[in-house]
């Protein structure tokens, strides 16, 4: 039953209401929806299949009194594809720290981030190429990590990628270090969730492990995916 304090609204508003506040995997979230965006955001969601909850954590330091700001658009969309996403769906023009650069820097940046989507995208094709796969994945990372803390959450994936593939390909054991040392250095990035947690735990196993079957505990990690 309506109640009579609360006036009616149309559908139209209530739509908006929802594409404002909602979560497709959570629902509604009255706090977490405040979070406002930037495309400089140091901080992210994630939904945690485990808790069934939604999660709202840092990627990047955030000083006392900061506002948490969070990004709502995909990953690698360049400054035209954000704009157009954010006038669309959530109806605002964004004035963020990245948006706010000089033209010529903004089209330097989105530049890296169509090499960083192209590169991404490649990553697949090369699974039976280990050497090009590797090659494509530190290039990947060397991007991510120059272009700023949101991008720089994607290396713990891409780390993991390559670390698979090292396993898979019987690789020489210094490059699989390598990368089991950049997977463990990144992952407390993304360790809010149960998964991210798993992960971090299985590769930091095969690095304090020794002799043969340390790499046991990659294969068990990998297996569980």
């Amino acid at each position: 039953e309506n109640d009579p304090a609360v006036p009616p609204r149309s559908d139209a508003v209530l739509e908006s209401v929802l594409n404002a506040n909602q979560f497709w995997r959570a629902g509604l979230c009255p706090v977490m929806s405040r979070a406002n965006h930037s495309c400089a955001a140091r901080a992210q969601f994630e939904w945690d299949a485990a808790e069934e909850v939604e999660l709202l954590y840092a990627i990047a330091p955030i000083a006392a009194g900061e506002e948490i700001f969070v990004t709502y658009t995909p990953d690698f969309a360049t400054t035209a594809e954000r704009q157009s996403v954010l006038r669309v769906t959530k109806s605002f023009v964004c004035r963020c720290p990245h948006c706010a650069l000089p033209s010529d820097e903004v089209a330097a940046r989105d530049q890296k981030l169509e090499q960083l989507r192209q590169l991404h995208q490649s990553l697949p094709q090369l699974a039976y190429n280990p050497c090009e796969f590797l090659r494509t994945a530190e290039r990947a990372v060397a991007l991510c990590e120059d272009l700023g803390a949101t991008e720089r959450a994607l290396v713990p994936a891409i780390a993991l990628e390559a670390l698979q593939l090292c396993l898979a390909h019987s690789v020489d054991d210094t490059v699989l270090d390598a990368w089991a040392k950049r997977a463990s250095d990144t992952l407390d990035r993304r360790a809010a969730t149960q998964h991210w947690r798993r992960q971090r735990r299985g590769v930091e196993q095969f690095r304090a492990g020794t002799g043969p079957q340390r790499k046991s505990h990659l294969a068990r990690l990998f297996a569980r995916q």
